[in-house]
Formats: structure tokens, C-alpha cells, sequence
């Protein structure tokens, strides 16, 4: 066997199996990056000193296009990387029971030169039963995908190679996708376009096709650093309680896949959110933050400090919020930086 898919093929196994350790799957994603990187000829400590094209962020009208180096290095995230895996493998098995006798067509788009979420499984079926598209706003992230599926000697399962724009590529309808997987988001859906990329992707699925992720939420809560240092350190036991440093607040934006037509306008190139009620707090120990909770497909989920898409992003606010509290209004704006915006919150001695 070519000794390039016999070690890819391990290292999907390993990442593919819940029941591996977490150490066993750090260095499987470690072993995938660092090996696509080499093929590839990338020498990241040069790049930090000269930057190229393939380390270049792209700023878009709707988002930052991270660079195809920073979607690489995506990959190192063992437990981001294990949960897609497992989440595009299950969907897949569902797409292929949903719909019997045909050849499913999946699109990887925001691939960058990896394409973590379909060459492992051009690998695992034959290209008469699964045929990937893939898709990135980079040209060089392209060309990187093309040199993996010649090493992997899978290019007969690649439909197409597809330089372009995750928010405003369309798909005549023969060429619908059956599976789609776009991953383009940072956490509280800052930065990113996952929100213009669902929306223009999600509704081009074949008539019952399965989007990844199918939903990503935003909850607030007030947390406690300390505290969850504390827990790290001193886990907490069965039965005990008042230990979580997650005080919750309620849900504030939810991106579902499979309603994408359902956000509300709110203006010009802005989205409604939820308002919620925060209570008197300390701003330096319990400070307002944003958590985003991730449902990739059916139980395959990233929760709370699983990857750096799950770390706390903090909001800022007014001083008279955390003196008083009050009511807290968001709403999230497709912008070039898009993300939530606070808006005004109500309470005594604050203005909206």
C-alpha cells in the first residue's frame, strides 16, 4: 500500500474512534498537519518571518477568509477535528440511507489545502458511491488539495476543485450537494462569514440533505475565571454542586441550517438576536461573556472549552450594567467584521 494512505489512513482511524485516548488523538492530528504541511513544502518558521500568499488572510464584504496556512493548522485541534470527523462520517452513512441507489455529493467548502472533512473519507469509499467537491476562496488552498489527492491517489473521487466563494457560489440543480460541511466560523460567530456561508449554501442541498454543522448557539452567562481554574485543578465531584463557573443567562443568536430562512431581519445587513436579563455582578470576577455550543450532526456536539471555536468570548459593556444589571439587547451584523453587536441594554442610571 502507498505508505502516504497508510499512515493517513491510522491516523483517521484513530480520530474516527471515540474510544481513543485524547493523547492518541493530539498526536494523530498533529501527525496529519505536520505531514500535509511537509508535502505540501510549507515551512512555517520561515513563513513567520516571510509571509506569502499561503499564510495570508483574505478580507471579504462578508468576513475574513483565514489563510490556507491557518486552516491547516486547524487540523491540530484534535478534539475539533475527532468531532467533525465522527459528526461527517455518521452523515454520511445517513445521506447513503436516505438516498438508497444514488451516488452522494458532498461539498467541503472553506476546505483550505487539507480538506480534513472529505479526503479522509475518499478514502474510505469508492468514488461510484461518494464524490467530493471541494471548495476555498484561496487558489493556492486549491492547488494544496490537489497535491493531496494525487498523493492519496484519490482524485477519481474528486468531482471538482472549486476556487471561489463559500457566500455566493451557486449550483444548477443537477449539481445540488447531498452533504455539505462548511467550518468557516471563530467562536461567537465573530470574524468569520458562517453565517453568510449557511445562508447561501444551506437552502442548495438537495431536497433532505444534511448540512454540517447543523446548528451553532450563543448562550451569555457570567464566568468565573477563577473559578474554573479551580476545577481544573480540583474536579468536581458527583453530587456536589454550586462549582460551575458558568453562570447562565440565556440564549442570545442561534444559526440553524435547516432555517436559515427564518432569521429576521433587523436593517440593512443585521440580524435579530435575543435580549437577556444579566443580574448586578462583578465585572472584574464574573465578567459578561458569550459561549458558543455546537451541534456538528445528531449527538456529535463541541461544547464548552472543547476548541478554541468553544472558549468564552467576552462582551463589552457599560459599568452601570454590572452596578445595576438590566435587560441586554444584541443583534449580529454581516459586515466585513461580522459578528454580535450589543445594542443597548435598559437599566437604572443607563441610557438606550
Amino acid at each position: 500500500m502507498n505508505d502516504s494512505r497508510d499512515r493517513f489512513g491510522r491516523w483517521i482511524d484513530c480520530l474516527l474512534d471515540p474510544s481513543r485516548s485524547p493523547g492518541d488523538q493530539r498526536q494523530a492530528a498533529q501527525e496529519w498537519c505536520e505531514w500535509g504541511l511537509d508535502l505540501l513544502g510549507v515551512d512555517e518558521n520561515e513563513l513567520a518571518t516571510r509571509p506569502d500568499a499561503f499564510s495570508a488572510d483574505c478580507r471579504l464584504p462578508i468576513g475574513k477568509a483565514i489563510s490556507p496556512l491557518g486552516a491547516a493548522r486547524c487540523v491540530r485541534e484534535y478534539r475539533r477535528t475527532a468531532v467533525f470527523l465522527q459528526a461527517m462520517d455518521a452523515a454520511l452513512r445517513c445521506a447513503r440511507k436516505r438516498f438508497p441507489g444514488e451516488r452522494i455529493h458532498v461539498l467541503e467548502a472553506g476546505c483550505g489545502p487539507l480538506a480534513p472533512l472529505a479526503l479522509p473519507f475518499a478514502l474510505r469509499y469508492p468514488p461510484d458511491e461518494v464524490i467530493f467537491s471541494l471548495l476555498d476562496l484561496h487558489p493556492i488552498a486549491i492547488e494544496g488539495t490537489r497535491r493531496m489527492a494525487r498523493e492519496l491517489g484519490v482524485r477519481e473521487s474528486v468531482r471538482g476543485y472549486l476556487a471561489a466563494d463559500a457566500t455566493t457560489i451557486q449550483f444548477s440543480e443537477p449539481d445540488r450537494p447531498h452533504v455539505i460541511a462548511c467550518e468557516v466560523l471563530l467562536r461567537a460567530l465573530k470574524s468569520e462569514p458562517q453565517v453568510a456561508a449557511t445562508r447561501n449554501l444551506a437552502p442548495q442541498l438537495r431536497r433532505g440533505g444534511i448540512f454540517l454543522p447543523e446548528r451553532i448557539d450563543v448562550d451569555a452567562g457570567l464566568f468565573d475565571q477563577a473559578k474554573w481554574t479551580r476545577a481544573l485543578t480540583s474536579p468536581m465531584k458527583e453530587g456536589e454542586e454550586g462549582l460551575s463557573p458558568i453562570q447562565e443567562l440565556g440564549r442570545v443568536f442561534g444559526l440553524d441550517a435547516s432555517a436559515v430562512n427564518e432569521l429576521q431581519p433587523r436593517g440593512a445587513g443585521r440580524f435579530a438576536a435575543t435580549a437577556v436579563n444579566v443580574p448586578p455582578h462583578d465585572p472584574e470576577r464574573t465578567p459578561l461573556h458569550l459561549f458558543t455550543r455546537i451541534r456538528v450532526f445528531g449527538d456529535h456536539r463541541l461544547g464548552d472549552f472543547d476548541s478554541s471555536l468553544n472558549l468564552p468570548e467576552r462582551v463589552k459593556y457599560p459599568a452601570a450594567l454590572a452596578v445595576k444589571g438590566g435587560l441586554v439587547e444584541f443583534y449580529y451584523e454581516v459586515s466585513a467584521d461580522p459578528g454580535l453587536r450589543l445594542v443597548g441594554l435598559t437599566a437604572s442610571g443607563s441610557n438606550r
